[in-house]
Order: structure tokens, then sequence, then C-alpha cells
């Protein structure tokens, strides 16, 4: 009597991270006096995401810098990403894990010293970014010197599909000309002409060298900052059908020496405990095919799975 014997080789699924989205944008404000910027979204923030802070600021003795950072009027979960604060302040600050309905998002300065002050900011909300720790990554900045150009030095993602982030300010009324694909340039933000502003962000970046780096239309000193951020994992698919719904009675012979872990849904993992069966190697296990089976293996090994419809009914007279 002949049967089918379907052989499937497993190998352990790559993890998979979500995209950032950006949800929205408040409009930029700046100031000429004093220490604080307000500023607001239009809708209320969403639980769990994220907020960026993008900031510069310039006065000619030494430049105004950013003391604290409240959303809500709390300042639970606010981190100081990367920051160049020499000549001209250029400052991306995160907070993490956003309460939801918040609007108001406050930017306190130390104040800097001479004359000609101007402090500019905007904040950005994101989903998908990492919300059970701090999900800054990689940093960098660099203050240059007069130019036509601007740089913030490179930093090099270590996970697929971060978030991306710069900001550049110079002290003056420039055109900024921030830097190509995949980078999106924001509107640039002039005050007077005290101080312009450029930010810019990536979303998705692969695992390579980055650099927010663009050019001015005339010379002039300026600061580069330059951040990245985690993003979630997502819910991957990491196991492999071996038994469809409807299949019938079917015989499982593991044919490899490597534990092979089966499960009724294509997202379990080797370590799911009590939601897997472990099946050892050169072991055989029987099911009735009425629902969907699963399998995978543990990370960095393989495994062999033969299929035989029919179950044992396959053998006998």
């Amino acid at each position: 009597m002949g049967f089918s014997v379907p052989t499937t080789t497993l190998v352990f699924g790559q993890t998979a991270y979500v995209n950032p989205i950006l949800v929205q944008t408040s409009p930029a404000v700046s100031i000429t006096t004093g220490t604080t910027i307000t500023l607001t979204f239009a809708k209320g923030t969403t639980l769990g995401n994220c907020v960026i802070v993008k900031i510069t600021a310039h006065q000619s003795s030494a430049p105004p810098t950013v003391s604290g950072i409240t959303l809500g009027g709390s300042s639970t979960n606010v981190v100081k990403a990367s920051a160049n604060t020499l000549t001209v302040d250029a400052e991306i600050w995160e907070i993490w894990d956003i309460p939801a309905g918040q609007t108001s998002i406050v930017v306190t300065f130390t104040a800097g010293t001479g004359t000609g002050q101007a402090n500019a900011a905007y904040a950005e909300e994101w989903n998908g970014l990492v919300n059970t720790s701090n999900p800054v990554d990689q940093s960098n900045s660099a203050n240059n010197s007069s130019s036509t150009s601007f740089t913030s030095l490179s930093i090099t993602p270590t996970q697929p599909n971060e978030l991306v982030s710069g900001i550049a300010g110079t002290p003056a009324s420039v055109t900024m000309t921030g830097p190509g694909a995949p980078w999106t340039n924001q509107a640039q933000v002039t005050v007077s002409t005290l101080l312009s502003m450029l930010g810019g962000y990536i979303a998705g970046s692969p695992e390579s060298a980055e650099t927010f780096a663009g050019t001015l239309s005339s010379a002039e000193v300026s600061a580069s900052a330059i951040a990245s951020f985690k993003t979630q994992q997502a819910p991957s698919a990491v196991a492999t059908q071996i038994v469809a719904a409807g299949d019938g009675p079917t015989l499982i012979f593991n044919a490899e020496p490597t534990t092979v872990y089966l499960g009724d849904h294509n997202t379990i993992q080797w370590n799911d405990g009590s939601d897997v069966i472990a099946l050892a190697g050169r072991a055989a296990f029987s099911v009735n095919g009425k629902q969907s089976l699963y399998a995978c293996v543990q990370p960095g090994t393989i495994g062999s799975i033969i299929t035989i419809q029919g179950g044992l009914a396959n053998y006998l007279p």
C-alpha cells in the first residue's frame, strides 16, 4: 500500500522589527528672551508611544542649553539622546513610553551669555519605538568651524529598522540643505537673523553608517547631533507548518538528532514552555490531523521532519 513521505527542513526564523511611524509633529516655537519654550501637539498622545524633541540655540558668548523637558508636567522617562553645546547648541531629547492624552511639552533652558539670544525647538510623536526601556541606541555630534557644510559625524545602528534622527543649527539666516535619501528633511526654522535650524529623520534605517550632513548657503559655524532609536520586535512567524487542518491522521518523525518543538500556531518559539511539545531527535509523534500543527527549532540549529499521512495505518494490512 503506497503512502507519501514529505520532508520539511526547519531553520530558526530571524527576528523582525517594526517600522517606526511618525504620528504627528508640533509646530516649531522660537524665543529671543527667556528660558522656556512650550510646544503643543494638535492631538493628545497615544499611550506607549515615544516623543522626540529637537532643539537648537545660540548666544554670542555661550549658547543656552537644555536643562530639562516635561510632557504634561511630568519628567518621567525623559532622556537626552545626543547633544553638542559648544558654539551652537544642538540637542535631541526623547521621552519613552508616554502616557495618553498629552499635548504640552515644556523645554527649559539654562541661560546663555552674551547678545543675540535665539532658541528654537519642535517635537515629534513616534509609534513603534521600544517602550519597555530607553530605546536610544547610538549617538554622535559635532561642532563645525566656519564652513559651507555641516556634519554630525556618523553612527551605525545595531538593529534593523531603527529610527535615526538628526538636527543642525547655525547662528545666521542662511539656507540649509540636508542630506539626500534615505533621509527625510523637515522644514527649516529661521529665527530672524540669529539662528537657522534643520532637522531630519530616517524611518527604518538599515544597519549601516548614517550621518546628518548638508550644506549652508554661506560659510558659518554650526553644530549637529544625531541619534538612533531601537524599534519594537514584530510578531513573526518563526515556525513552519507541517500538518494542515483536515489532513487526517499523520505520523511525524524527527529525522535529525536536533530536538524539534511542536505547537498549534505559527508564532511558537522553542522556549514557549507548556505551549509547545518537545520531540526528541529520531523520535516519532502521531496526531489526528484535525488542526494545523507547526514546528520550530532552537537558534543556530536545523531540523528535518518527515510526515506520513495516514499514520501507522499505512503499515497495517
